[in-house]
C-alpha cells in the first residue's frame, strides 16, 4: 500500500493549497528554477513530469512523473 504524499496534512491545509497557491503552466523545456536560485516554496506537479539536472562534470539527471 502506497502512502499519500499529503497524508500528514489536514483537509484544511490541502484545500488551502489550490486556493492560495499559484498555478503555473509550463511548456516542455521551460525552467522552473536553477541551482543558483533562492527557492522558498515548493511545487506540486499536477500533470506531466519534471527532470532535475545536477550541474557539474557528470551532469546527473533524474526524471519524476
Amino acid at each position: 500500500m502506497e502512502a499519500s504524499t499529503f497524508g500528514a496534512l489536514t483537509d484544511t491545509a490541502i484545500r488551502y493549497l489550490p486556493e492560495k497557491g499559484t498555478v503555473l503552466e509550463l511548456e516542455k523545456d521551460d525552467r522552473l528554477f536553477t541551482d543558483r536560485d533562492l527557492v522558498n516554496s515548493f511545487y506540486i506537479i499536477l500533470k506531466g513530469k519534471v527532470t532535475l539536472f545536477k550541474p557539474g562534470k557528470e551532469r546527473n539527471t533524474h526524471t519524476m512523473e
